[in-house]
């Protein structure tokens, strides 16, 4: 095989054939080397202190589609639907099972809460950065590279968004770097159980996404076959025609396992329900065939590039040179070879998204593992002190953009008649931190991994500002500390969206909460229920008081309304009836 047979030598300028080369290792034993415990140990100990605090917060990034995630996992768990989900009492066609399945399991060991929902994805990102390490190490990048690599992928926007969300998007993430990881196993090692082991997380991805990651992970391998195939020998030219039926098998063996898990899974829907057909009809027929629908409007593409770049900050820039420099370098080592692959691969799946009519920004988050793991393969074996300056460049961004972040939530809070001196105290610092960069006093230092270092401790305190102090200070959440809405126990919420009364039935754990629009409130306002007016500007009946308000900032919010009078607030209203109400626990 093509991978037995490169020199690994950082030195070696062609790609000549050689004889196999020992790799001993198995899965994770690089547990048992001295470095590779500190730095995982290390990786594991920053991801859960970054990630874990939060987890069950209303102040975060929000998805619109968690809150109908949260709902099937309680509606399921509380009906034991396991095998079909449901949704305001009926199948959940729209998703597979995987996603909820987690969810429930999570919710049985640890309690009904939104904490315990969001559980599986916390996991999910922290597995996602071992198995980054593990695929680093692999290709025989130091552990220090590994950390640092790894590190990065868990500081950026994309995970900490959705590691604190109910979404497919943290599955995908996690079983595209599984399997990539485990792809570059066998093609150092030449065991093809790597291959079956990539195959059965193939299948097992089909549970979350149906076969669209079979297409992500189908590319990827096909990436690495053409590196097989079409390489060029520098002494003996074209040597891959002896190689293309050993590539077929591999294929064919990956394919085939995969298919192992969704076999199980869709013969249980026709063996155990009478309704399995019509579900495997329509998730398979109707759902994907309607993002093509001529009733889907066309989205932008550009939405797909602006989100890998979006996900990646605060690595953005530093992620897209090192891919570019990838794309336009000749591989002079197996190494690089397999890290163009991905890189390659990384923009086909790109592509791929670009053909549905519907796409979205964080249709590109499930890339970005393989273009860290592409960069990273790519570079491990190069000489590190050529990354002393594009790490240089990358940390006086950060500081740069943290700088200009502090100096929005200082107007904003100004704008609002809040406490604006400790952001403009940090932004002072952070602009003298910066300075002292770009006038060189730490420019001197000649160890590529001080700068590495401060890449990933300034990334870090980034993230942690944008999550625990921007987001908090510049969002109002739609339910407040306290209060009696938290003691309500039948509600009616009067708004436009009907997804509002999945937030506070998600939120007040136990209450029936119904939903009436606007004009038609008489379906629920009875005089036993609490009406929650959500922005309707509803007039009360003369037997319901309000009891409780309270803020939040108006959705599509402009700036010329943010800098107004009421800088974009709107109020949510709590109202009880007058009477003997058996609807609060706490009168």
């Amino acid at each position: 095989m093509l991978e037995n047979r490169l020199n690994f030598s950082e030195s070696s300028q062609e790609l000549p054939e050689t004889q196999r080369i020992p790799h001993k290792n198995e899965f994770f034993s690089f547990w048992s080397k001295v470095g590779d415990k500190t730095f995982l140990s290390l990786l594991l100990l920053i991801g859960i202190i970054v990630l874990l605090p939060g987890l069950g917060s209303s102040q975060i990034l929000t998805q619109g589609d968690e809150e109908m995630h949260i709902a099937t996992i309680r509606e399921s768990l509380s009906e034991s639907s396991y095998l079909f989900p449901k949704f305001e009492g009926v199948m959940n066609l729209y998703k597979p099972p995987a996603l909820f399945w987690s969810g429930m399991l999570s919710d049985s060991l640890l309690g009904t809460s939104i904490f315990a929902e969001r559980f599986p994805s916390l996991l999910l990102f922290l597995g996602t950065s071992l198995f980054l390490y593990f695929g680093l190490r692999t290709a025989r990048a130091k552990p220090f590279v590994a950390f640092f690599i790894s590190g990065s992928f868990l500081f950026t926007l994309g995970t900490f968004k959705f590691s604190r969300l109910v979404m497919m998007e943290s599955f995908l993430v996690f079983f595209l770097a599984a399997t990539t990881s485990l792809f570059l196993k066998y093609r150092v090692s030449g065991k093809r159980i790597w291959l079956l082991a990539a195959g059965l997380l193939s299948g097992s991805a089909f549970l979350v996404k149906g076969p669209v990651f079979q297409v992500y992970s189908g590319i990827v391998l096909a990436s690495l076959s053409c590196t097989s195939i079409f390489v060029r020998n520098g002494v003996r030219g074209w040597t891959g025609r002896r190689r293309i039926w050993k590539e077929i098998v591999n294929h064919v063996l990956f394919h085939a396992s995969s298919l192992a898990i969704p076999f199980v899974w869709v013969l249980s829907l026709l063996l155990f329900s009478e309704a399995g057909r019509a579900f495997l009809n329509f998730f398979f027929v109707t759902e994907n065939l309607g993002k093509y629908s001529s009733a889907t409007a066309n989205q932008q593409e550009w939405i797909l590039p602006v989100g890998w770049l979006l996900y990646s900050l605060p690595f953005s820039f530093l992620l897209i040179f090192a891919n570019g420099l990838v794309l336009a370098s000749k591989p002079k080592n197996a190494v690089q070879v397999y890290g163009k692959a991905f890189a390659w691969a990384s923009v086909a799946i790109l592509l791929v998204h670009l053909t549905p009519n519907r796409k979205d920004y964080y249709y590109a988050l499930p890339i970005l593992p393989l273009a860290f793991l592409g960069a990273g393969v790519f570079f491990s074996r190069t000489n590190a002190s050529s990354w002393k300056k594009p790490l240089y460049y990358n940390l006086i961004f950060l500081l740069g953009f943290w700088t200009v972040l502090a100096l929005v939530k200082t107007t904003a809070q100004k704008l609002t008649e809040g406490s604006f001196v400790p952001d403009f105290l940090l932004a002072l610092f952070l602009v003298g931190i910066l300075t002292s960069l770009v006038l060189g006093v730490f420019r001197k230092a000649e160890i590529p991994s001080v700068f590495a270092l401060g890449n990933l401790i300034v990334a870090g305190s980034l993230m942690a500002y944008v999550q625990f102090s921007l987001i908090p200070s510049l969002s109002l959440p739609d339910l407040p500390e306290g209060g009696s809405v938290w003691n309500a126990r039948q509600v009616c919420v009067i708004s436009e969206n009907p997804w509002t009364a999945l937030t506070y039935r998600n939120a007040l754990a136990g209450a029936e909460i119904a939903h009436s629009i606007p004009g038609s409130e008489r379906n629920c306002v009875d005089g036993q229920r609490a009406v929650l007016d959500y922005v309707t500007n509803w007039e009360p009946k003369v037997d319901y008081k309000l009891v409780q308000s309270w803020p939040i900032r108006k959705r599509d919010l402009s700036w010329k309304e943010f800098v107004g009078p009421g800088h974009g607030l709107e109020f949510v209203r709590l109202y009880e009836p007058t009477g003997e109400s058996k609807n609060s626990e706490v009168k």
